[in-house]
């Protein structure tokens, strides 16, 4: 038998004991490293959540007369009509533009609504109809007396509400079967279709200018507070009614609604199928308030709403919510946070016919724009609208409005 003599068995046990100690130190440190990349992990998602729910005092939002990021090369292919003194025509991709004088002296508290119909355009000036023909090159057509313009029955249709009182003091529609006016439907050439259709008989119904697929949303102060309902103009029928509604917006069989027209902090955004009477409910995120006005994109599946970060819209910054109505998914639309002033309107959301958002403040002269897909919206870095004043004496008694072709 061989024995080992004491150094070697010394120098062995040694070497065993070293080893084993650097075997727990590289275990120790992958625990370690592995607890650390998890916090990491963790607090960066936390602080982006909660910068993408509400912006605090160290927000993106930006003032606007900054610069916002600009969009990127791809085309919209929209075109921009923009009318307050005069309409102006944009191209939202290169930026150029031309200007139309407004065809008539201002008018009522609908003056300057517009209205896609096929390609071309419907705008309400001076309680006058005016129809664009498509490219806006020729001379509008006089459509007649004018209250307000609304969507019809189908893209190549449009409704014109008219009330002889509306813009008559001291008139009463007692005893001329009219009471709030009547409705004419016109085609994308102008003509009429059938014979124009009174409102019902109730001095307290008129047409809010949004419309569903079953009819036009009314309305009724005399059935409550803030109660809407849904008319259906060709048969005459009450097809439902909205107690306690303030309605923001409507496509389709959808009406989307909140509980009066200040949606303060734990806003509920509601939509309702006409139809089938099946609602469902969206929570604004908490600190955000809703405004008085959203928009639905084209095909229906997302509900655009200006709205305040913090409090009311003015004395904290603005900025959109998205509203994805096929996930129920509710999230603020990054770079669209806005610092707004008392020099400025509210913010306003609106899509062009190819699915495009685009969004503006009243009185200010830049353009975002989004693409469903796009992670924020961005600049149209050539688009600029023309600076206005909101006091007096250029402010008008309806603000400049825009919409998409």
């Amino acid at each position: 038998m061989t024995l080992l003599d004491e150094p070697s068995l010394v120098e062995e046990l040694d070497a065993q004991l070293l080893f084993k100690e650097a075997h727990q130190r590289r275990r120790r440190l992958r625990v370690v490293r592995s607890i650390l990349v998890v916090a990491v992990v963790a607090v960066v998602v936390m602080l982006g959540f909660e910068l993408h729910v509400i912006p605090g005092p160290g927000s993106r939002s930006h003032p606007l007369d900054s610069q916002p990021p600009s969009a990127s090369g791809l085309r919209s292919r929209a075109t921009l009509v923009y009318a307050y003194k005069d309409l102006r025509v944009i191209d939202a991709d290169t930026g150029t533009s031309r200007s139309l004088p407004l065809p008539a002296p201002q008018g009522g508290s609908s003056d300057l609504s517009m209205v896609r119909i096929g390609g071309s355009l419907l705008l309400n000036r001076g309680n006058t109809a005016w129809l664009y023909g498509p490219g806006l090159n020729d001379p509008p057509v006089n459509l007649g007396p004018s209250s307000r313009v609304i969507p019809g029955p189908t893209a190549n249709e449009a409704w014109i509400w008219s009330d002889p009182c509306g813009t008559t003091v001291g008139c009463s529609n007692d005893g001329n079967g009219l009471q709030q006016g009547e409705l004419r439907l016109v085609d994308t050439s102008g003509n009429q279709v059938g014979s124009p259709i009174s409102l019902p008989a109730d001095a307290a119904w008129f047409p809010t200018g949004d419309v569903v697929n079953a009819g036009l949303v009314l309305a009724v102060a005399s059935i409550g507070p803030d109660a809407e309902e849904i008319w259906n103009p060709i048969t005459n029928h009450v097809v439902r009614i909205l107690p306690e509604a303030y309605v923001l917006a409507s496509s389709g069989d959808l009406v989307a609604w909140t509980t009066g027209k200040a949606c303060l902090p734990h806003c509920t955004v509601n939509f309702t199928d006409v139809q089938t009477g099946i609602e469902q409910a969206l929570h604004l995120p908490s600190g955000v308030t809703g405004t008085d006005e959203g928009a639905f994109s084209p095909n229906g599946s997302t509900f655009a709403l200006p709205v305040g970060i913090g409090g009311w819209p003015g004395n904290h910054p603005g900025g959109v919510a998205l509203m994805d109505l096929r996930t129920q998914a509710v999230r603020l639309l990054p770079g669209t946070e806005q610092a707004l002033g008392p020099r400025f309107g509210p913010q306003v959301a609106f899509w062009s016919s190819r699915g495009w958002l685009f969004v503006a403040v009243v009185g200010g002269t830049h353009v975002l724009s989004w693409r469903p897909g796009d992670q924020r919206a961005t600049l149209l870095p050539k688009v600029r609208l023309p600076p206005i004043s909101l006091n007096p004496p250029q402010f008008q008694t309806a603000y400049p409005t825009l919409i998409a072709m």
